[in-house]
């Protein structure tokens, strides 16, 4: 298990298993309803760095961003190396890349935070605040122009919004956002911040910001959520996507984990659990929502196996009808703790997954 004899060339398939394969004495499926090509693979990069966040612009250009605070532009035939100009200049991870409106590219690192317009990049430091720490883990831009930061680190933290002007801070203490700790945020279809945040201090959820104004946060299995904690959130027409990878919760023999909708206007969650399939752990990773509404994810390894022997990483899919597709080690030759930490779609519908320093390309 794990062995990766599956990188070729591009446009080579990964290679489906011809024969179930065995996992913990588990056998699963033979077949599987998409596949793998490798699109890129970055060469360049050091052996101990690897990607972290990618995101599609309107040209089809790949933007990634590394362990080790690489931003690259890829595409085709070519890598563009925007480092030098787009971050610190430190090595601290690039952690989310965003293209907002007008195809403007976003970056955070460790420092702050840059933007590419019309071909320049100007890095900013995160803005300062009695108690905010540096770190901006998430950056979004809506097409109103609002800037919406996702600043913190295991300490707390919080939002900061830039809006008319100036930033002002968003925290717990001030609205009714659920937590410090902010792990994603989306921009819905109205140019509403959707913010999912982890649990610290035994709060934590997801929060929709209208306007500056904290409109609706839902805290914990109290109101509803699978967990105290929302790692990844991905805003359609139909509601919010919000998905579970609860690192810190590990229950003997139960698959942790899972996806929930929050569905608009009626607000009524209903949730997935990609262990149906037997091929994946309910663990998400990375998420996206394709135009035609499918939703793309990514699991890690549900590490007590004991009673849970088929909760693998894996890459799957959400139809709009509620049916699950995935790949794992069970019916692909993929790595059963593989570590997929972005996925995202092209403007041509192509869907993009991040593996090590790898790209690769879903197939139907």
């Amino acid at each position: 298990m794990g062995r990766e004899r599956w990188w070729v060339t591009a446009a080579t398939a990964v290679g489906i298993a011809s024969a179930p394969m065995a996992c913990d004495g588990v056998t699963g499926p033979t077949l599987s309803e998409f596949e793998l090509v490798e699109a890129f693979r970055l060469d360049q990069l050091e052996p101990d760095d690897f990607i972290l966040t990618m995101a599609a612009s309107s040209n089809g250009h790949l933007w990634i961003g590394t362990f080790q605070g690489l931003v690259l532009e890829v595409w085709e035939g070519g890598v563009l190396d925007h480092s030098e100009a787009a971050t610190s200049g430190g090595s601290t991870p690039i952690y989310d890349i965003f293209v907002g409106p007008g195809d403007r590219i976003w970056a955070s690192d460790g420092e702050g935070y840059a933007v590419l317009e019309r071909g320049d990049w100007s890095w900013n430091p995160t803005p300062s605040y009695a108690s905010f720490p540096t770190l901006v883990r998430s950056v979004a831009v809506n097409p109103a122009g609002e800037v919406l930061l996702g600043v913190g680190n295991a300490n707390g933290g919080g939002l900061l919004l830039f809006s008319d002007d100036s930033w002002s801070p968003i925290t717990p203490a001030n609205s009714r956002l659920p937590s410090s700790i902010v792990a994603d945020i989306d921009v819905g279809p109205d140019g509403d911040f959707w913010v999912g945040t982890l649990g610290f201090q035994g709060r934590g959820g997801v929060a929709r910001i209208s306007r500056g104004q904290v409109v609706l946060s839902l805290d914990g299995p109290g109101d509803g959520l699978l967990y105290p904690s929302v790692d990844r959130i991905q805003v359609g027409d139909d509601g919010a996507w919000l998905g579970y990878g609860i690192g810190f919760i590990d229950q003997l023999g139960v698959p942790d984990g899972g996806l929930q909708l929050l569905s608009e206007p009626t607000e009524v969650l209903s949730s997935h659990f990609p262990f149906a399939t037997g091929l994946t752990s309910n663990r998400i990773v990375a998420m996206h929502l394709a135009v035609d509404g499918t939703l793309w994810f990514t699991t890690g390894l549900d590490e007590d196996l004991a009673g849970c022997e088929r909760c693998l990483a894996g890459i799957g899919r959400l139809g709009p009808a509620g049916d699950f597709a995935a790949l794992s080690a069970l019916n692909y030759d993929l790595p059963p703790n593989g570590f997929f930490p972005a996925i995202t779609e092209a403007p041509d519908g192509r869907i993009f997954v991040a593996h090590d320093r790898r790209v690769l390309r879903i197939v139907d």
